[in-house]
């Protein structure tokens, strides 16, 4: 079992999403994060009450004409007011808003007729909700992991892309200096001064590149590959 950040950039580019998803289940292990499963909304009692009896609220008063309520909406209402970084004690009015707002209520006797099945409904809308605030936390804690290990895949092809410029470059500087490696290496030098790491696997990735050309057509060329080992030629 490898970890994403025991991988090479290589090996992080290679991964496929089912790959990457697995080792985003492995990070969620290491983080001692306990599964939870998606919750799923119950099915509520059908209730077969509506809430039928119109109020008009302001503030904690319901009235049920709404002439009342506009009348009191109308009066100049004040409300107590302080300063609470200067002191709770001293207090003053001031004007309070308050508007009136239309709701609909159950009657009484439906509520209590059916109660039962009401509490019933609350009490799985209770559970629902934990187990739904539970995932949430869930999803929060493995999003950080998951965020995490898709920025590294990123990162990754981001500093392979970058290589890969910087070799064109100096395959260009080589095509300038007409083949001689020691003044495309200058050319290449200077241009990415700033950028020694960059420098250093840009031409280690050459290196190694140019290494494999050769030995792959020393083994396509058995007279080559004579010459190259110092073994004679059959002649």
């Amino acid at each position: 079992m490898k970890r994403y950040n025991e991988m090479t950039p290589e090996e992080l580019v290679a991964l496929t999403d089912e790959q990457i998803r697995r080792l985003i289940e492995i990070e969620v292990a290491f983080a001692a994060i306990k599964p939870v499963e998606i919750p799923i909304e119950p099915t509520l009692e059908a209730a077969g009450i509506t809430a039928g009896v119109i109020g008009y609220k302001i503030g904690e008063s319901v009235f049920l004409d709404e002439k009342d309520a506009l009348a009191v909406q109308a009066l100049p209402v004040l409300k107590e007011a302080y300063a609470y970084n200067i002191s709770y004690s001293h207090r003053w009015l001031e004007p309070a808003e308050h508007k009136v707002e239309k709701i609909a209520f159950y009657r009484q006797e439906d509520v209590l007729r059916i109660g039962a099945a009401l509490k019933e409904n609350e009490q799985r809308r209770t559970a629902y909700k934990d187990q739904k605030r539970q995932y949430e936390a869930f999803l929060e804690k493995t999003t950080d992991i998951s965020n995490k290990i898709w920025g590294a895949v990123r990162e990754a092809k981001e500093a392979l892309d970058k290589i890969e410029a910087a070799k064109r470059a100096y395959r260009k500087y080589l095509e300038l200096a007409d083949g001689d490696h020691e003044i495309a290496v200058k050319f290449f030098r200077d241009a990415f001064k700033d950028e020694e790491e960059l420098i250093k696997a840009t031409l280690v990735t050459e290196y190694v590149e140019n290494v494999q050309i050769a030995l792959q057509l020393n083994d396509s060329n058995p007279e080559q590959k004579g010459d190259a080992d110092g073994s004679p030629k059959e002649g």
